[in-house]
């Protein structure tokens, strides 16, 4: 049953109300979220652009391990010259038209990263670049940045960041010497309060992004002031959003989107009536999309922003009611995210469109903070898991009798280093094993064997990691089934009996079969990772040249293995992507 609006209001101020009286939110009550949420995508209009869907799924993927490759892709594009002005800031953009740009939100969101990996390790590596950020920050104050009267969204959102910035790194080390700092952008938010309206609905956003961080902030000064902004913030974006739940829950704009503002919602005004927040967000979370895909915004076409914080509004929902569906649609974008990194630097492109040699280091830093750190959780001590067969997924499918080189992907899910990890591959019923050192953030490729299936149908191979003092023992298994397929049966006449063939000759495939079909050819990097696929209509006997450059224009430069099926047939080409 809805509840009539003006009644939900009612009830939700008696709640608030109660709170204030009694100095303690009211509990939630102990019952489960009441069935399934059936995830949808609002309508949307995208004519006015071309539009991608969610990259191909690269996973599986060890959280910790990304989170590491952020760290250091950070490290690598944080200013190190302490002479100059901007010593210790965070470039934001490997190249392209930010590729010289340093502001403060950058360098204070790296802050975080590092501060939370350093609260979870007691990894002090990372020290020096939280140190060097801290002088840009206090050099480029957050409340200082670019703004002026009635358009300080951006000053709010850089000040947003210094509350949780300086909260990380108390908690990561111990010290409090940051809480000045603290003060001052928190005064700044709860005193600059953003008009909200249709004509600038980008202060909605930043106003979710601001009213979360100041409760949170609250609690952890004990600042009463605060709570009582930032729920009155909280209620003004409430009142916003009710105007077009669908619209604004499903808006993309700036680096933001609508599952900021629904973030926001969670962290301020449901956390002091989560009663009331449970209903409201049981009618609506459905109307935030499963992905945004890509469309031409003026200025800003940044889809990989958008929906790291649609992933953060939906894991807030999870956090805020426990509905593990949310959840899932969360930890499903944030592999489609990962999926952008295909050069495997760590760093994220904030535009899918651009080169994977654009990426950005704030949205690599939001990846960080508001996916990759809830999935992590509290890491363990000591965890090797198995990640992935190198080049072959679950239901793949092979060819009977064709020889294959079965290569396996382990990983270090924990924060202490591994000397010694057994990786076993169980295949037809023989055991491969080898020893791999996996250090702390590490993955490993290990050739395991050679294996021709030798009948057609489906094989299971089974593949284990076996290391002492292991903590999470229900991530050591992976099972993979693959098909076989019997190779085709040769035709009466010669020329049909000729098998179809492939081969590389620089940069270019040559294809060709005896009778006309078609080809599909997958790409796999060097960890096993599909990152491109196309197919291509073979017509009989005649020899197709495929420039793969044309074919992947994305596909960024390295080594890579090519796997071709051709009426039935599979080979496997290496293949090197030149600059």
């Amino acid at each position: 049953m809805t509840i009539p609006r003006h009644m939900a209001r009612l009830l939700l101020l008696l709640a608030l109300g109660a709170r204030q009286a009694l100095g303690t939110a009211p509990q939630r009550p102990e019952y489960p979220w009441e069935g399934a949420l059936a995830p949808s995508r609002p309508t949307r209009d995208l004519s006015h652009g071309n539009t991608r869907e969610m990259p191909q799924d690269l996973g599986p993927f060890c959280w910790l391990r990304e989170y590491e490759a952020i760290c250091g892709f950070l490290a690598d594009w944080q200013v190190q010259n302490p002479a100059s002005a901007n010593h210790g800031g965070m470039i934001e953009a490997e190249a392209g038209p930010l590729g010289n740009v340093i502001q403060t939100d950058n360098t204070l969101e790296a802050i975080w990263v590092w501060s939370a990996r350093r609260a979870w390790t007691d990894r002090a590596d990372h020290d020096a670049n939280i140190q060097a950020a801290w002088i840009y920050c206090d050099r480029f104050p957050a409340w200082a940045e670019e703004g002026s009267v009635g358009d300080n969204y951006y000053r709010a959102h850089n000040c947003a960041w210094g509350l949780a910035a300086c909260q990380a790194y108390e908690a990561a080390t111990g010290d409090t010497t940051r809480r000045a700092y603290a003060r001052t952008c928190g005064n700044y938010i709860a005193t600059h309060p953003l008009s909200l309206s249709n004509a600038n609905s980008l202060n909605a956003m930043v106003t979710g992004w601001c009213a979360g961080s100041l409760h949170d902030a609250a609690l952890w000064m004990n600042r009463v002031d605060w709570r009582e902004a930032s729920r009155e913030q909280g209620l003004d974006l409430l009142d916003f959003v009710e105007e077009n739940p669908a619209q604004w829950l499903a808006w993309d704009e700036w680096a933001m989107s609508g599952g900021t503002m629904l973030w926001g919602l969670c962290r301020s005004v449901f956390t002091d009536a989560p009663l009331y927040g449970e209903q409201w967000l049981q009618d609506h979370v459905f109307q935030v999309p499963d992905w945004s895909d890509w469309h031409n915004v003026a200025g800003y076409d940044w889809d990989g922003s958008w929906n790291v914080a649609y992933a953060n509004g939906l894991f807030a929902v999870a956090d805020a009611v426990g509905d593990p569906v949310s959840a899932e649609r969360a930890r499903i974008m944030v592999g489609g995210l990962l999926s952008l990194d295909t050069d495997d630097d760590g760093g994220i492109r904030a535009d899918s469109q651009d080169p994977d040699t654009e990426d950005m280091s704030w949205v690599s830093c939001y990846l960080a903070r508001f996916g990759l750190a809830r999935l992590v959780g509290t890491p363990p001590t000591r965890d090797a898991m198995p990640l992935r067969l190198h080049g072959l997924r679950d239901e793949s499918v092979v060819v009977q009798g064709q020889p294959l080189q079965l290569a396996v992907v382990v990983a270090n899910a924990g924060v202490e280093d591994l000397a010694s990890v057994t990786v076993e591959l169980e295949v037809d019923g023989q055991l491969h094993a080898q020893v791999s050192a996996l250090s702390y953030g590490a993955l490993d490729t290990l050739w395991m064997s050679n294996w021709t299936p030798q009948t057609g149908g489906r094989h299971r191979l089974v593949l284990r990691t076996i290391c002492a003092q292991d903590e999470v023992p229900v991530n050591d298994l992976l099972e993979v089934d693959l098909l076989a397929l019997a190779p085709p049966v040769a035709q009466a006449s010669p020329r049909e009996k000729a098998a179809p063939w492939a081969r590389l000759r620089g940069g270019v495939l040559e294809l060709e079969s005896p009778c006309a079909g078609k080809a599909v050819v997958e790409v796999v990097n060097l960890l096993g990772q599909r990152v491109g696929s196309f197919t291509r209509d073979l017509p009989a006997g005649r020899l197709q040249s495929v420039p793969l450059r044309d074919q992947l224009p994305a596909l960024a430069t390295g080594r890579y293995l090519l796997r071709v099926e051709t009426e039935g047939q599979a080979m496997v080409l290496p293949f090197t992507r030149l600059p």
